[in-house]
């Protein structure tokens, strides 16, 4: 056995509902996945249709289902491309970007909000609590050097990266 498909939610989504409603759960919360929904993390490059329908079916399964969506916008998953530093045609650096003087930019804060757009616009009729980031300090400040994703050598300097990855957030 492996972890490939792990409890594969994206199947089976019926099914969990199912046990939702005989623990008598009223919410679930959940997040989109923007690598799902935008896989190169820029809407310019194209959004995925088949994504954006896995999340309506689970949200209207759970309403169908008297199940409150609590829908949380990024939970660690930066698209790929949004952080490759190796490219060395156009390097990214995800939340960690910044200007020629060292200053925090918006590159992946842009990418951010257009993809929160097309999940407000698409699933605002029927979601009605929306979170932003989950536990934004650990992917900031212990994926900067200590021990959690991304871990970047490049970006382990704590006095440092945390906090320019905590501006671009923020700006978010």
């Amino acid at each position: 056995a492996t972890g490939n498909v792990a409890c594969d939610q994206y199947h089976q989504y019926k099914e969990d509902v199912k046990l939702m409603v005989s623990l008598g759960l009223k919410n679930y919360r959940f997040s989109i996945a923007w690598p799902r929904i935008v896989p190169t993390g820029s809407v310019a490059d194209g959004v995925n249709e088949k994504g954006l329908q896995y999340y309506d079916n689970l949200i209207d399964e759970l309403l169908a289902n008297g199940i409150t969506p609590y829908v949380t916008l990024y939970h660690w998953d930066l698209p790929q491309a949004l952080l490759n530093a190796d490219n060395a045609t156009n390097p990214t650096y995800g939340w960690y970007e910044t200007d020629e003087s060292g200053h925090p930019n918006a590159k992946a804060v842009d990418h951010f909000v257009d993809f929160a757009k097309i999940c407000f616009s698409r699933y605002g009729d029927r979601v009605k609590t929306w979170l932003t980031f989950n536990e934004a300090w650990t992917f900031l400040y212990l994926g900067s050097g200590n021990g959690k994703a991304p871990g970047i050598a490049e970006y382990n300097n704590i006095s440092t990266y945390p906090y320019i990855g905590g501006h671009n957030v923020l700006m978010a």
